[in-house]
């Protein structure tokens, strides 16, 4: 894991992109803070969010739908 200021980023970003190119991830900080985190393009596919669609199948609801209790209410105004 490497930092660089922004304005060492600037200076030095063939550099940087060759030790991405090499696995290393690297921080650009500005003020101190991390405002950008660079990874190899591998490591950033490998990273990939879990799937939306089986995260929706797991869930197990109770009760009625908020369609069916809104037609509820409404029937009863």
């Amino acid at each position: 894991m490497l930092k660089a200021s922004v304005k060492e980023a600037r200076q030095n970003f063939s550099t940087l992109l060759d030790q991405v190119e090499n696995g290393e991830e690297v921080f650009i900080l500005r003020r101190g803070r991390v405002i950008a985190h660079i990874v190899p393009h591998v490591l950033a596919q490998k990273k990939q969010l879990p799937s939306l669609k089986k995260f929706r199948d797991e869930i197990d609801v109770d009760g009625i739908a908020v369609s069916e209790m809104i037609r509820q209410e409404r029937k009863k105004r």
